[in-house]
């Protein structure tokens, strides 16, 4: 992972609203999600502005589980790191939703943080 200069996006309401991560290009390197729902999520990033995104229309560029939990004390935790980073053209936007390509939102949104450059 690259050393000093990574900035951060904490989205604590992160669910079917699609929001912009960054609103240029870049590289993702990593995410940690905790999920208080009794059901497992699916983060959805996308290589598109939020505002270009339809949910369960657009395809993301990477859909990801997010685990259960068992209450809103005891979540499901997802951290994912990439060392090369994976690298979005034009933006970085993300949604959470119940199915890994749906429109669908969490019960209860989950608590997100970004790691990007």
């Amino acid at each position: 992972m690259p050393g000093p200069g990574l900035s951060t996006s904490y989205q604590g309401t992160l669910g079917d609203t699609v929001v912009n991560i960054k609103a240029s290009g870049g590289r993702l390197y990593g995410v940690e999600i905790s999920n208080a729902n009794v059901v497992s999520e699916f983060l959805q990033l996308f290589d598109a502005l939020a505002a270009n995104v339809t949910l369960g229309t657009t395809v993301p560029k990477l859909s990801l589980a997010i685990p259960k939990g068992a209450s809103a004390t005891d979540v499901g935790i997802m951290d994912k790191v990439w060392d090369q980073g994976i690298e979005f053209q034009t933006a970085i936007s993300a949604a959470v939703t119940t199915t890994n390509t749906g429109a669908t939102g969490p019960t209860t949104a989950v608590d997100a943080n970004f790691m990007f450059l």
